[in-house]
């Protein structure tokens, strides 16, 4: 599906702020098919992300390890933005809701700004 043919302007405005603002090299627009799970999860299996467990014993299905360079694990860089500070836990990095939204999406220096480089962005409908 191509962002074009979405009817919903609102929706379609949203959608294309942040494709513009990501700047993904590709979008897929997900459909919930068969044929495209069995699409993506040969990717994911291809990229090493995804691991095929025996079809015979758990057909279609698959084994997936966090990433230790996983982002919750960079706890330097991780927020927990409730409105209220105690909220967040004792142990977790606070930052009010409206200063991080403002961080991560305005401005010349947010921090969404071209993360989706060499990915792909998935529209989940």
């Amino acid at each position: 599906m191509d962002i074009s043919k979405l009817k919903n302007k609102e929706l379609k405005e949203w959608l294309q702020g942040w494709i513009d603002l990501c700047t993904p090299d590709e979008v897929v627009f997900c459909d919930g098919s068969n044929e495209q799970y069995d699409e993506i999860a040969n990717v994911m299996v291809k990229a090493g992300v995804f691991i095929r467990l025996d079809e015979d014993k758990k057909p279609n299905s698959y084994a997936v390890r966090s990433d230790v360079g996983d982002v919750a694990r960079v706890e330097e860089r991780t927020y927990i933005c409730p409105e209220k500070r105690a909220d967040a836990g004792p142990s977790n990095n606070w930052c009010d809701t409206a200063e991080m939204r403002s961080d991560l999406s305005n401005g010349e220096n947010h921090l969404y700004k071209g993360c989706m480089k060499g990915r792909t962005m998935y529209y989940i409908t």
